[in-house]
């Protein structure tokens, strides 16, 4: 048994002023009278009344002081706890984001939330239907609605944390569109509440349990994680070579945040190809972010992970993985008259020529393929390329607008540009026109697999282009694009739970290695890239595509699942829901009992004191 309102059992303490109505003396006045017999009973209370005497049996006094017990009981409301089904329709929604990995003493909270689950289920009648719903950085429901309690508690038994963020208000928004027409319907969430958010929904705002499944915990976290190249002003990059093998100077930055209530000293180390590169040491205040920065020299496309020494309540964010890029380097490669050009690119830092396997092709003139896995860049193409069609030639155009907020037209300005003789392009439907003249489009677009066409009506010597400004802050854009688009053929890192993208060339099929050596089979789609989705686990994950293989990491990064404290409640207005110890149980009351016991008792002393008895 229990008490609802535990602070009333105080009102017990007016028996003391109640006891001593029957102790204290009452002020009488003295008179002088011939004899007492007839006063017999005055006598009596004269006695009864003395001041702190020893009380007297008093049947009134004990109804009393049990009237006041019975009162002061049900104020406090006793409770019997008693197993009870949550309802008819029951949807059972588990967290298994990363913080539900978080360990309070030997079990984890995901362990406490499958326990609670399993007990829900246990109160279930026959009769009722349950429903199991997962939720991490996604949704799915993982036992549909069934009377098979077995079949859902399997399902349940299987849920294995994932090192995600989460998105509980698409588990919930899930779990109660599948009851909204059910009468009775309740929905149970088992959580610690980690950045969770309650969306407005009628069968949420009405039905809604919520069974918190965590204890406060200090933490420290890696909430952030980048590794990049450093240049000069100049855009250039002193690497050099140490025993036959060439290092490039790179940044690495690790925010790590201290969600403990203690100040924390700890080490983060950096690594790379299993060694200790560099080590820092950080001070942290409760509630601080600090960060640990690194400036080595390592090779290109190397593997490198920061971690912190000291172990806590959740492991998932206590180590950050990450590719170093190699230093952008475009290889460019020629067709046709393109002397302007090639002045231009020969200022460029890490731009060289590589007429087998380039990364851009400039064409001009008679149009050819590109090499395989090439962007490419066409001067006034004598047939169709990529969709975008040349046509009938015209002189003397001029530039009219241009898409100021597209990428390969930063701080570009044509306004000055005069073209003597171009052809007309007609444009396919997925086709950009980054540039319209007074003939129709000058410059054109279109992504064909992954890899940018670009097309203009005109060659360079035929117009002034090549003196303006435009055409080296044009062609800047292309290369730093291209450039762009080469480091992210294999992303360096990934948010764990989200889909990684690759590109690989031409090649049909690709494999990522997990960081347990599981290895995922991929095929290309008709884009020509590869999509992977198996990204729940932290680690070091491999691609390999074309003869070739590149690390990328996938981290947890996130404040909401790091901060390990609990909350005490989840939405607002409508939406909001309190924490609950559990579900399936629930409180018998016994003050309706005690109040007519208090009424009960109330008439016999009245009665008793009517009739003089005492």
């Amino acid at each position: 048994m229990n008490f609802l309102n535990p602070a009333f059992l105080w009102l017990a303490a007016l028996a003391i002023p109640l006891i001593a109505l029957y102790i204290l003396k009452l002020r009488r006045r003295d008179v002088r009278i011939s004899s007492t017999i007839l006063w017999e009973r005055a006598v009596r209370d004269a006695q009864a009344n003395a001041p702190f005497q020893r009380l007297r049996s008093n049947l009134l006094l004990l109804l009393q002081l049990l009237l006041l017990a019975l009162l002061v009981l049900a104020i406090a409301r006793p409770a019997l706890r008693r197993v009870a089904s949550p309802g008819r329709v029951v949807v059972l929604v588990i967290d298994t984001s990363a913080s539900m990995g978080a360990r309070d003493g030997e079990r984890t909270r995901l362990d406490r939330a499958k326990e609670a689950a399993e007990k829900v289920l246990g109160n279930l009648r026959d009769s009722d239907e349950v429903m199991v719903v997962e939720a991490w950085s996604g949704a799915r429901v993982a036992a549909g609605l069934t009377r098979d309690h077995a079949a859902a508690e399997r399902a349940i038994r299987l849920m294995e944390v994932r090192d995600t963020g989460t998105a509980l208000e698409e588990a919930l928004l899930l779990a109660a569109t599948a009851v909204e027409k059910r009468e009775g319907a309740v929905v149970v969430l088992f959580s610690d509440g980690a950045g969770a958010r309650v969306p407005s929904h009628p069968v949420l705002e009405k039905a809604l349990t919520w069974v918190r499944t965590a204890d406060p915990a200090d933490n420290l976290g890696i909430t952030a994680f980048r590794a990049e190249v450093v240049s000069g002003t100049d855009g250039r990059v002193e690497s050099r070579t140490v025993n036959g093998r060439t290092e490039h100077p790179y940044s690495v930055f690790a925010g790590v945040s201290n969600f403990s209530r203690a100040r924390k000293k700890i080490y983060a180390a950096l690594r790379s190809e299993g060694s200790t590169v560099a080590v820092r040491a950080l001070d942290l205040a409760p509630g601080e972010t600090g960060g640990a920065s690194f400036e080595v020299m390592l090779p290109g496309e190397a593997a490198v992970e920061v971690a912190l020494d000291e172990p806590d309540a959740l492991a998932a964010d206590d180590r950050a993985w990450s590719r170093v890029p190699e230093p952008a380097e475009v290889r460019v490669a020629f067709k046709g008259e393109h002397r302007f050009l090639q002045a231009f690119l020969a200022t460029r830092p890490r731009v060289r020529v590589d007429e087998a396997a380039p990364d851009l092709w400039f064409c001009e003139g008679p149009a050819v393929e590109p090499p395989a896995g090439a962007h490419a860049v066409y001067f006034r193409p004598d047939r169709p390329v990529a969709g975008i069609a040349p046509g009938e030639e015209v002189a003397r155009v001029k530039a009219l607008s241009w898409d100021e907020t597209h990428p390969l037209l930063r701080f570009a300005k044509f306004a000055d540009v005069h073209v003597g003789k171009a052809v007309r392009l007609s444009l396919p439907p997925e086709g950009v026109n980054l540039v319209q003249g007074s003939a129709g489009p000058l410059v054109a677009m279109v992504s064909e697999k992954g890899r940018l066409r670009i097309v203009t009506a005109f060659r360079a010597a035929d117009s002034d282009w090549p003196l303006r400004p435009s055409f080296p802050i044009f062609f800047s854009n292309v290369l730093r694009l291209v450039s762009a688009a080469r480091a992210s053929e294999v992303p360096p890192q990934i948010g764990a739970g989200r889909a990684a993208r690759f590109t690989a060339g031409t090649a049909p099929v690709g494999r990522v290695t997990d960081p347990s050596g599981t290895g995922h089979a991929l095929t290309a789609t008709e884009a020509g890239d590869f999509v992977f989705g198996a990204t729940e686990k932290v680690g070091l994950y491999r691609f390999e595509a074309g003869g070739s293989t590149r690390p990328f990491g996938v981290n947890l990064l996130s404040e909401a699942e790091s901060n390990l404290a609990p909350a005490d409640s989840l939405g607002a207005g409508a939406s909001r829901v309190e924490a609950a110890a559990s579900a399936g149980e629930d409180n018998r009351d016994l003050w309706p009992w005690l109040a007519g016991a208090a009424i009960l008792i109330l008439l016999v002393e009245w009665a008793c004191f009517n009739r003089r008895i005492t």
